[in-house]
């Protein structure tokens, strides 16, 4: 009897650290997991992947966030994703600057590919 206590016992516990292994294994970091992602993922499509690449997740919205803050009140911009999977700037500003701004706010705010097809229409001046 007590030989067969002691085996389940011995079973017992070697079941205990095999699912606590299990457990920590499954837990990983979402920063790790990122990684694994972008690793698996060569066009980068991770929102926080280093790489360059693909647009996902949040990215447009935080983009938006930015310019709406830096960008003159009457620029007219606004940050999609385009179908190649870029991050597309598209709308109009009053200057070759504001234009640039828009650009350089982008690339800071995300490390994607960029394509800027905003249009710079200068103020008409009344009569």
């Amino acid at each position: 009897m007590k030989r067969l206590l002691s085996n389940l016992g011995l079973a017992l516990l070697l079941f205990a650290s095999v699912a606590a292994a299990q457990q920590s294994a499954s837990s990983t970091s979402p920063s790790a997991a990122s990684a694994q992602n972008d690793a698996a993922n060569r066009q980068g499509g991770s929102p926080t992947s280093p790489m360059p690449g693909r647009v996902t997740g949040d990215t447009p919205t935080r983009v938006q966030q930015e310019l709406d803050q830096h960008l003159p009140q009457d620029a007219q911009v606004t940050a999609s994703v385009a179908d190649d999977g870029t991050l597309k700037l598209t709308g109009t500003v009053k200057s070759d600057a504001d234009k640039a701004k828009a650009e350089e706010i982008a690339r800071k705010t995300s490390n994607k590919d960029i394509n800027n097809q905003i249009q710079v229409k200068a103020a008409e001046n009344p009569r």
